[in-house]
Formats: C-alpha cells, sequence, structure tokens
C-alpha cells in the first residue's frame, strides 16, 4: 500500500512539474518520438510483422534540453501537424531545435531564432557537428525498460501519468533520493489522485 501511495506521489508531482515546465524558457532541445505498446501475437495478428509507424502502439513524444529538464507525453499521431504544435507549445523561440530526418520536423527551424539541426538515421548519421538526438534516445531507453522490465503492460489510458512520472524521474535524477522524496512529497500537497483521474 505504501508502495502504491509512493507512485501515486510521484504522478502528481511528475504532472506538477510537467505543467511547469512548459513555461520554462528552453535553450537547446532535442526532440524524438516513439511509439509504445504490445508485441504483436502469432500470426493472426495483422501488425505481425510492421514496425513504427503504422502500427496499433501509440506515438510518445519527448522534448529534452541539453543537460536539463524532459518533457514527454502521448500525441494523436506522429505527423507534422502534431509535432510542430507540440514543439511550439512547449519551447522558447530562441532555442535550437535538433531532430532526426522525418519530414514532419521539415520548416520547423523557420519559426525559432537558434533555426532546426537535423541528424540523418538512415544515412548511419549520429552526430553531425554539435547537433545530436542522444539525449531523446536516452529518456526513451529509460522508459523503455521501465515499461517492459518493471510495469510489462501499461494501458493507453495511464500512458500520460507513465510519462509523467519518468519525466519526474529524468528532471530529478542528478539529486539525492532524499532531495527527490522530499520534492515528490512536496509537489503532492494539496492534491488527490483518484483512478478515474489518473486516465488523464
Amino acid at each position: 500500500m505504501d508502495y502504491l501511495i509512493f507512485i501515486i506521489v510521484l504522478v502528481l508531482v511528475a504532472t506538477l512539474v510537467v505543467v511547469l515546465n512548459y513555461f520554462y524558457p528552453f535553450v537547446r532541445n532535442r526532440f524524438s518520438e516513439r511509439l509504445y505498446g504490445r508485441k504483436p501475437r502469432k500470426k493472426k495478428d495483422k501488425d505481425k510483422n510492421k514496425r513504427g509507424r503504422g502500427t496499433k502502439k501509440i506515438p510518445v513524444m519527448v522534448l529534452v534540453e541539453r543537460g536539463g529538464k524532459a518533457i514527454s507525453k502521448p500525441i494523436k499521431r506522429v505527423d507534422a501537424a502534431n509535432l510542430k504544435s507540440a514543439i511550439r507549445e512547449l519551447v522558447n523561440r530562441q532555442a535550437v531545435i535538433m531532430t532526426d530526418e522525418w519530414t514532419a520536423y521539415q520548416g520547423i527551424g523557420l519559426e525559432f531564432d537558434g533555426g532546426h539541426g537535423v541528424v540523418n538515421h538512415n544515412l548511419g548519421q549520429y552526430v553531425n557537428g554539435d547537433i545530436s538526438t542522444h539525449t531523446a534516445e536516452s529518456y526513451f531507453a529509460l522508459l523503455k525498460r521501465g515499461v517492459h522490465g518493471v510495469f510489462h503492460h501499461i494501458s493507453k489510458q495511464h500512458l500520460a501519468g507513465y510519462c509523467h512520472e519518468f519525466s519526474f524521474r529524468w528532471n530529478f535524477r542528478k539529486v539525492s533520493d532524499g532531495e527527490r522524496s522530499e520534492a515528490a512529497i512536496k509537489g503532492a500537497i494539496g492534491k488527490r489522485l483518484t483512478y478515474r483521474k489518473a486516465g488523464m
């Protein structure tokens, strides 16, 4: 029961941290997206050999500030409208945007003073001078490890809560366990999370 309360507290605090980060000016940002969901089952499944886009998996986007905080959330589709609107909403206009070569990101650099740096993973390029998406990939590695190694299954209804929890973990990764616990408890004061609200 104590463990469940602690997880609920983490979700509450992570939600608060993400809301506060909407107003935080990012300087250099790495942006990426991933799909989360179950693996296809045997031959009956139409998604048997599909990977990535085009499956029933839920897309999750992450924005990671270089040397700083992360924000992640599920999005409806991995298309230009959704990705660009998320970037516009969360990123300071003086920022440098760093992404992979996915065409949905094209043109976003015109809206930011720092421009848009691209690495082309299809050509085996993972660093382009100062431009890379390594930090965003690291975030997704932690989220994936949490899903497969700890939770085993996450529902679409609660995916946003899991994203908030891992954003909280990322944002407080460099502090002691005591400081992290204190931040979680402070963020939970005066809040109540019911199962119905947890679906976000």
